[in-house]
Order: structure tokens, then C-alpha cells, then sequence
């Protein structure tokens, strides 16, 4: 006698009414029980606004399904084990993320936490933070778009560009959040998981959709200079000197040591563990800075910590110059569109007026090509046109 294994996949457009969730259904026989069970996928449709869109998307969810069918998938095969969640994370109050041991469904989410477990030991602490991040705002994406149960072969280049098109962040960010989710996949396609890397065909949206922070006018910067020596910010305003003299990274710079910085040579070691890009680099210390940082560090151990709160032993903690920084603005009235991060901008604006030397820029920035100083130029709005400015004829 013929038992049927499986009754293959349609779309439930519900009357075609799209208040209405629809769903591709498809029956499977339990092998434990040995019923027929209906198994439907919500997933990747009900977040779609026209009907047109909704069929689309459906029926291509129903020849990936009967493709697969067909090929031998048993949904009740393997559905379901334990795995330690590295990315997903619960915030209450008075908690950090937490992570744990989750029963779940095979998933895009599970593959990514899986993968970069397994890639731990080839990255950075500091790298490794930033794909969870990433991977947590992608998840997080995935989930409030109804796609978070799919098969991770079936995310869609168009799907990939949607999420980037939606990331509300800086551009340099949005680049990260490619750049890292891309690198996830091209472990995924090495494993042999997928076949293509949906990230490859991605385009980021034009810079002009992002928004910086803008960088300190002249009588700005002498306002919380008189403000840090009324109120004996000694340590905030040497923090804002680092950052507007040798660009340094607020993170790059609370990792700092005494014996980093060399002052017959005038230059300052960024050591690899505590870069941005994980490379060994320089950066030099100018003129007018020199004398501050003779003051700040004569009296101080190499092995000390340049900024701590118990005499060197150890450095300050996550956001902490940035929280002190935010409290001047605050108290002296600014808004948010700048921050910690303007000093930066307002020293590249400050040393290319003066000298208009953009490999010496390049230099300092620690940026891998002029190319990506100039971009960078550009989105400050230094790169001015002279010769449209003085030389353009009268009407």
C-alpha cells in the first residue's frame, strides 16, 4: 500500500487580502507519529505592501521548497539541536548581554553564531565584538521582517540590500556592517552551506544618506578650553588634545601605555592589539603638543596605563572619556551633532588649512591609500574648488 510522504507547497494568499498574513503551506509525514502534519512558512511575505510582491516572493518560496522536497529534505530530520548562542542577547535593566544554550531550528542566526565561534581564534577580542554586533543588529533586522526562519540559502541578494538601505547609522559604519556580514558568508560558502555570497551583489546607499558629526568652530574650541581649566579638567582636555593632535581612537587611546610613546622621536606606537585595523602603526607627535605630553607622562612608569583612575595599573573603562566629554557639551549647551569624535575633524580641518598636504594627512590618519583620505576630505567638505572660487569670470 502507498503511503504518501508528503503533500508539496502552495501559497495561502488569503483572498488576496493583505491585511490578512499569508503563507506557503506543505504537509510532511511525521515519522514518529506517522501523521500527515501541516508545516507553514510565514517568513519573507507578510512584510511585503502590494499583492504583486506578496505572489513573487511566495511562489518563490514554493519552487525552493518543492526543489528541496524533492531533493530529500525532511523537515522532522535533525530540526532541532542545542547550540551556545554567542550573538543573541537579553538587555534588562541592570544586566549585561547575556548569552546561552538555545534549542533551536536551523537558521540564519544559528549558522552566524556557529561561524564565528569557530573563527574566534583568528580575530581580535576587539574584532570579535564588532561581528557580534553586527551580526546581533542583522538578526534583529531579520526578525522584525519576518525573514528570521527562512533558509539561510534562501536570503536574497534584493533582501541583503534592503537591510542596507535601512541602516540608520554613519557611512563608515554601514561600510563595517557590510564589510563584516560579507566576510560571515564567505566562511558559510567555504563550509559549503551556501553557494553564493548575497553580499558580493550589494551596493551601499550614497553617503549622503548618512550623517557625521561635524567638527568644532574656532570660538567653540576656546569655549571648552576656558571651561575644562575653570573646572581642573586636566585629564578630559589632555584626552581631547590626543584626539585633535594625533587622531587617535578613543578606544586605541584608553589602551595607551607610557612606553608607546617616544618622545626623542616623537612619535607615538599604536600597537596592534589596541588598533582599529589590528596593524602595527605610528603616528607623530606635533610641535605644539610635545610640551603637554612631556607634563602629562614625566612622572609615570612605562609599564602605566597613560589615562587611569589607580595610578596606572589599569586603563579606563568602555565610553568613559566619551560620557565625561558628553557632560561638558551638555553643560555648555551644544547639541548632539557633535562629539568626542569632532575633535578629530576639527583637527584634519585645522592641519590641511594650514599646510593643504594631503599625504602628510594620510600619513597621520593612518588611512591605507590617499583614496580613502580623500573620501574622507570630501565628506568634511575640504576639497574646494579654487579655481570655480577665484577664477570664475563676472556676469
Amino acid at each position: 500500500m502507498f503511503v504518501k510522504k508528503v503533500v508539496m507547497p502552495v501559497l495561502r494568499d488569503r483572498g488576496s487580502d493583505l491585511a490578512k498574513r499569508w503563507y506557503v503551506e506543505y504537509k510532511y509525514r511525521n515519522p514518529e507519529t506517522q501523521k500527515l502534519e501541516r508545516i507553514r512558512v510565514f517568513e519573507g511575505i507578510n512584510n511585503l505592501k502590494t499583492t504583486e510582491e506578496r505572489y513573487k516572493e511566495g511562489q518563490r518560496i514554493v519552487r525552493n521548497l518543492r526543489r528541496r522536497l524533492k531533493n530529500g529534505y525532511n523537515p522532522f530530520e535533525n530540526r532541532k539541536f542545542i547550540y551556545q548562542d554567542i550573538t543573541a542577547y537579553s538587555k534588562k535593566p541592570g544586566e549585561k548581554y547575556q548569552s546561552g544554550a538555545k534549542e533551536v531550528d536551523y537558521s540564519i542566526e544559528q549558522y552566524l553564531s556557529q561561524t564565528l565561534s569557530s573563527h574566534r581564534a583568528n580575530i581580535s577580542p576587539r574584532t570579535f565584538q564588532l561581528y557580534q554586533s553586527h551580526i546581533r543588529g542583522f538578526v534583529a533586522w531579520l526578525k522584525e521582517n519576518e525573514l528570521s526562519e527562512i533558509e539561510i540559502g534562501e536570503f536574497t541578494t534584493a533582501q541583503a540590500q534592503t537591510f542596507l538601505n535601512e541602516l540608520k547609522l554613519h557611512g563608515r559604519t554601514r561600510i563595517a556592517y557590510r564589510n563584516n556580514l560579507k566576510r560571515m558568508f564567505n566562511l558559510l560558502k567555504d563550509q559549503k552551506v551556501i553557494e553564493e555570497n548575497v553580499w558580493e551583489g550589494t551596493k551601499l546607499p550614497p553617503a549622503a544618506t548618512t550623517h557625521a558629526k561635524r567638527a568644532f568652530q574656532m570660538l567653540e574650541q576656546r569655549r571648552i578650553k576656558k571651561y575644562c581649566e575653570a573646572k581642573e579638567l586636566y585629564e578630559e582636555w589632555m584626552v581631547i588634545q590626543f584626539i585633535y593632535y594625533c587622531f587617535i581612537r578613543p578606544r586605541e587611546l584608553r589602551e595607551l601605555k607610557v612606553a608607546d610613546i617616544n618622545l626623542d622621536q616623537r612619535k607615538i606606537l599604536v600597537r596592534a592589539e589596541i588598533s582599529k585595523n589590528g596593524k602595527r602603526q605610528h603616528v607623530d607627535i606635533p610641535e605644539a603638543f610635545l610640551p603637554n605630553v612631556l607634563d602629562w607622562i614625566e612622572d609615570k612608569q612605562p609599564k602605566e596605563y597613560v589615562f587611569s583612575g589607580d595610578g596606572g595599573k589599569t586603563h579606563r573603562r568602555r565610553d568613559y572619556f566619551r560620557k565625561k566629554h558628553r557632560k561638558i557639551l551638555d553643560a555648555l549647551g551644544f547639541d548632539k551633532d557633535v562629539s568626542l569624535y569632532s575633535w578629530k575633524h576639527t583637527g584634519v580641518i585645522s592641519f590641511y588649512q594650514a599646510t593643504k598636504d594631503l599625504k602628510a594627512l594620510q600619513m597621520q590618519l593612518r588611512h591605507h591609500s590617499l583614496e580613502e583620505t580623500d573620501h574622507y576630505m570630501h565628506s568634511l567638505g575640504l576639497m574646494e574648488n579654487t579655481q570655480v572660487k577665484n577664477n570664475f569670470p563676472a556676469l
